[in-house]
């Protein structure tokens, strides 16, 4: 296992680590910008929150609270690496598609959330301290995500439009990374993250 972790670490740190610190910086950025703009127009904050809610509604997670407490873990856990393997699999897709989506609807989607709490009367301490404790998990499992689908795509667009000479990395090899990555660091952080915010976060409402 201290083997297997370790190559996976030698990974992160030549393919992805530029790509998940730049994902980061840019969707701090993004979610900024979203920010203020959702506080100057509160009809399109309203408007976007409500579409949010709505589609956890259609999700079912509002009705598994309470005794139905660990069917919402799987749940979140559920609609949580549906999401993250949807932004890796954009990565098939030349020119960072995946990338560039994920980099609109995060930082909307935090963006709206930090909006709506702060018109409520909150401050940004409160924020965090709903969102950290499940929230950094979440997020590195995510950006850990999208990372693997930039790489994926660079490599392809490598495939399709560099020159026969340069070395591209064969695409079995490629998926064979990719599914490690999501058994030994995606999924278990988000499994803990999914947990934590039913069992843990409530808690300190």
């Amino acid at each position: 296992m201290k083997t297997l972790y370790a190559k996976e670490w030698a990974f992160f740190k030549t393919h992805l680590v530029i790509k998940f610190g730049w994902l980061i910086q840019l969707s701090a950025l993004m979610t900024g910008l979203f920010y203020f703009a959702f506080l100057e127009n509160p009809d399109m904050m309203q408007e976007v929150m409500g579409s949010i809610v709505q589609k956890l509604k259609d999700e079912g997670i509002f009705g598994l609270r309470g005794e139905f407490s660990l069917l919402l873990v799987l749940k979140i856990f559920y609609l949580n690496l549906r999401s993250t393997a949807a932004f890796t699999l954009l990565g098939f897709a030349p020119f960072l598609l995946g990338a560039i989506l994920f980099l609109i609807m995060l930082p909307v989607l935090m963006g709206v959330s930090l909006a709506v709490t702060v018109t409520k009367g909150l401050d940004f301490l409160t924020f965090f301290k709903l969102t950290a404790p499940h929230g950094i998990f979440e997020l590195c499992a995510v950006f850990y995500g999208v990372s693997l689908g930039v790489y994926l795509s660079k490599e392809i667009t490598k495939k399709l439009f560099s020159r026969a000479s340069v070395t591209h990395t064969p695409l079995s090899s490629m998926t064979k990374q990719i599914l490690k990555s999501y058994v030994i660091i995606i999924i278990p952080l988000l499994a803990l993250a999914a947990a934590i915010e039913v069992y843990f976060t409530p808690l300190l409402k």
